[in-house]
């Protein structure tokens, strides 16, 4: 601070221009956030968009610290969820609760950035040769921690604005999209040492980079081996058609377009059976009825299948043992019902309400049929030429769901959704964008049909293949391989972010004596 003797006019434009750069700073890493993610998909912004936040944090106190971060990330994270507010008040929330619900979950999701911004303060106790390994495991610590608290709310991960660059992905099969947001800070931490230390000598930096940088060179060099190496096929490709009907989300339950939507999907649907394809895939809850509980859904879905002359895979809901499920229903050529999936992990609002007894009282479930139960078991579908691993909306977003079903025998893995909330919205994007990542970790193609879309094919390299634009009805084809062989995130899980969790456990082990020097 300068001392107020020395307040004169040059000394406080000295200290206007430096409270100026420190909002532009902070408003820099803020806004390269947003811009990182869809619908602007600037993803190489990731690489440097934390960098003014790591220069200018350490100089508060702790307390400081946090609630800067914390201001930051509720900026960054209203960017990114505005939606969330529209989507309150197309399912006639109200204009407060709506509000209300958009700034919750924005200060929800703020928090872990003031946890970080403490992260980032206690930085100043190691040496900086090993900040940037602190600031990596400590951001992906969080998102980890995210990812499971509450149900889970790993929407938006760090990593997942690599979603444009296949290149960049492959680490994923060790790490999932941890280690791809940890990639992400650990080269964030390195700009930041060489541009703090800018005006020492040559040989100063190289020392405090050099840890950093071999992890970073050794990290891509891994990511390339992995990249480039084959994969292996257990057979020939499976045709597919992916039916979008682009059905009105509020006009999916009202009675009164049953007759419309069932013709729009039979049309589409023997269009695709024209085609000659081996498999059709429906959004999720595209039937406007109970799977298998009316008679007259499943004579529809039984004579299309027949005519179609394909498996028909197609999202409904059920009612099964006095419980309701969002559930899949796989229909054979012949016309059979050959398997199902009742979907395991519930989405908060949308088909349930977390803490019933508190937020029951301001909103019931934007679903139109009301609470969904949960199932507790991942079932592999059987086709004629491969085996299917099907999530259900939400249920993309968590890897260890989609990583089940291969690890029980599954070749490919489809991700029905409905998405018709999210209209022409960025969620519907940022949804489609975690698919990218699910087919990597598992090296298995990734087939995704949306109500509304995105609609698409993703490769087990993360590249997209095909994909639908946004509120239009048509039909999606591909040939997708059946994969085989599991990956090691697929055998082992989230080793890797419980590393990281040990590594800053240790460190705060070990420096913990050293921080009750710092003044709060």
């Amino acid at each position: 601070m300068i001392p107020s003797e020395n307040l004169s006019s040059k000394n406080i434009v000295k200290l206007f221009s430096l409270k100026t750069m420190t909002f532009w700073g902070l408003l820099v890493s803020c806004v390269f956030y947003v811009l990182c993610f869809p619908k602007w998909n600037l993803g190489f912004l990731a690489w440097v968009a934390f960098v003014p936040c790591l220069l200018i944090i350490p100089q508060y106190s702790f307390k400081k610290s946090f609630f800067t971060a914390l201001l930051i990330g509720f900026l960054a994270n209203l960017g990114t969820l505005y939606w969330v507010y529209p989507v309150c008040r197309w399912g006639g929330v109200n204009v407060f609760v709506s509000g209300l619900a958009l700034l919750a979950l924005s200060v929800y999701m703020a928090l872990y950035w003031g946890a970080f911004g403490v992260v980032v303060r206690y930085g100043e106790c190691l040496s900086e040769a090993w900040r940037p390994f602190f600031y990596a495991a400590g951001w992906v610590v969080l998102e980890f921690v995210r990812a499971h608290v509450f149900t889970g709310f790993p929407w938006l991960l760090f990593g997942y604005a690599q979603w444009p660059y296949p290149w960049v992905l492959s680490l994923s099969e060790i790490g999932g999209p941890y280690i791809i947001s940890f990639l992400l800070m650990l080269f964030n931490g390195m700009v930041f040492v060489l541009v703090k230390n800018m005006s020492k000598g040559s040989g100063q930096v190289r020392q405090k980079i050099l840890p950093s940088g071999l992890f970073f060179v050794v990290l891509l060099l891994l990511n390339f081996f992995l990249y480039v190496r084959p994969l292996k096929s257990t057979g020939p490709a499976v045709s597919v058609a992916i039916i979008q009907g682009n059905i009105d989300q509020y006009k999916k339950w009202d009675a009164s377009y049953e007759e419309d939507i069932v013709k729009a999907y039979s049309e589409l649907t023997l269009k695709a059976g024209q085609e000659k394809v081996d498999l059709i895939v429906w959004p999720e809850t595209a039937v406007p009825g109970w799977v298998p509980n009316d008679r007259r859904y499943m004579d529809w879905l039984s004579a299309l299948s027949k005519e179609a002359g394909s498996f028909l895979l197609v999202g409904a809901v059920s009612r099964q043992e006095r419980k309701d499920y969002n559930a899949a229903f796989l229909f054979s050529p012949a016309g059979d019902l050959s398997g199902q999936h009742l979907k395991q992990h519930l989405v908060p609002f949308g088909e349930y309400v977390p803490f019933q007894w508190f937020f029951g009282r301001f909103t019931d479930v934007l679903n139109a049929l009301g609470t969904f139960d949960s199932s507790d078991q991942s079932t592999v579908l059987k086709t004629g030429k491969t085996y299917l691993g099907v999530n259900i909306c939400f249920e993309d977003l968590f890897p260890s769901l989609v990583s089940d079903f291969v690890k029980q025998g599954a070749e490919m893995n489809v991700n029905i959704t409905n998405d018709g909330w999210y209209k022409k919205t960025a969620a519907a994007e940022q949804h489609f964008i975690a698919n990218v990542f699910r087919a990597v970790e598992t090296r298995t193609w990734m087939i995704r049909a949306a109500n509304t879309g995105v609609s698409g094919f993703i490769d087990p390299h993360g590249q997209v293949a095909a994909r639908s634009s946004l509120m239009t009805p048509g039909v999606i084809y591909g040939k997708p391989q059946p994969m085989s062989g599991m990956t090691f995130y697929t055998r082992f899980g989230d080793v890797f972010g419980w590393a990281c969790l040990l590594f800053v456990f240790l460190f705060l082990l070990k420096k913990f004596d050293r921080i009750l020097n710092f003044k709060f």
